[in-house]
């Protein structure tokens, strides 16, 4: 399998993500997406419409952030967009 670090630096979100080691395009593409996620989360959360849900919105998996960067929230929403709801920016899929 592939080398991956984790990081959180924010780990108010769900489960730490990993992030290629062995892949800097990938790791680039990963980056980007815990910061898109950081941003909606910040969104999420200062949005009352939001409020039943904000604090159940959490990545369920390790390799949410890796599997939004390849384009599954897309793809494969149906077994991802609840499970990953931060990294999908999908948190209204979430059931209180």
């Amino acid at each position: 399998g592939a080398c991956a670090t984790s990081i959180q630096k924010d780990t108010d979100f769900g489960v730490q993500q990993q992030i290629p080691e062995d892949d800097p395009l990938a790791a680039a593409k990963v980056g980007v997406i815990i910061r898109e996620t950081k941003r909606y989360m910040r969104t999420v959360r200062a949005n009352p419409e939001y409020g039943t849900i904000r604090e159940t919105c959490r990545n369920g998996n390790a390799m949410c952030s890796m599997w939004a960067a390849e384009g599954e929230c897309q793809t494969n929403p149906a077994a991802i967009l609840v499970t990953c709801a931060p990294a999908c920016q999908s948190c209204e899929m979430v059931d209180v």
